[in-house]
């Protein structure tokens, strides 16, 4: 008897799947709304990132916020030339920045300048939600230090958008720190009798709320 014996099976020539023959739709076209969830045309969005079915806002990068708030061609970044450390020795904390800084084009989650707006010289500091949250780490807060130094010294106001998930936890006591320095910064700034203004964005949260996010002498929120 042949009952288990290997049977043979004839080889059929490939036949393309229909799927194979649909069009394809390229990515980053569309963008789904996160209020009311449709689908959105890239283009559609105005310069503003404004949902044009429930009007609620995309977040922007910081760059796209300083287009839309410093006067045309008027931002000279603040070049501090500072670097990235790792004082915890985070495991593969150094590959997260390098990575972050590919992404985003950015060196860190907040960038500063001087500028003009409404025709009054200013300094902008904006913070970036792409980069690790926006998180305040040992840069981000030297960078907004100077910051404020630079309107000390120059008795210019100053006003900081704010998007932060707060300290940096890959940084430990060493991003707690930033606080302090930050707010007494701040704290100097406002004894020369200078204007700070403070734009809370989404998200802003943890350890930059509890300190310079509230510090301002007028704090919007959008």
């Amino acid at each position: 008897m042949n009952l288990f014996k290997k049977k043979k099976y004839i080889g059929l020539p490939y036949q393309q799947k229909v799927e194979d023959n649909l069009p394809t739709v390229p990515e980053g076209l569309w963008i789904k709304c996160g209020f009311c969830n449709k689908s959105i045309y890239q283009k559609d969005l105005n310069s503003l990132k404004v949902c044009p079915h429930c009007q609620g806002y995309f977040r922007l990068t910081a760059l796209e916020r300083i287009l839309i708030i410093a006067d045309e061609d008027s931002f000279d970044e603040i070049k501090d030339d500072l670097k990235n450390t790792n004082p915890m020795d985070f495991p593969n904390y150094d590959k997260k920045i390098k990575s972050e800084q590919e992404k985003s084009g950015l060196e860190e989650a907040v960038v500063t300048g001087i500028c003009k707006i409404g025709g009054v010289k200013t300094v902008l500091c904006v913070m970036d939600s792409h980069f690790i949250m926006g998180s305040l780490g040992t840069v981000v807060g030297e960078k907004l230090t100077r910051a404020f130094e630079m309107a000390t010294d120059k008795s210019l106001p100053i006003i900081i958008f704010t998007a932060s998930g707060g300290a940096r936890m890959q940084e430990g006591i060493f991003s707690l720190m930033q606080m302090a320095k930050v707010s007494a910064a701040a704290g100097r700034h406002s004894d020369k009798g200078l204007l700070y203004i403070t734009v809370l964005t989404t998200p802003t949260t943890g350890g930059v709320t509890a300190s310079f996010a509230m510090l301002g002498d007028i704090i919007l929120a959008e």
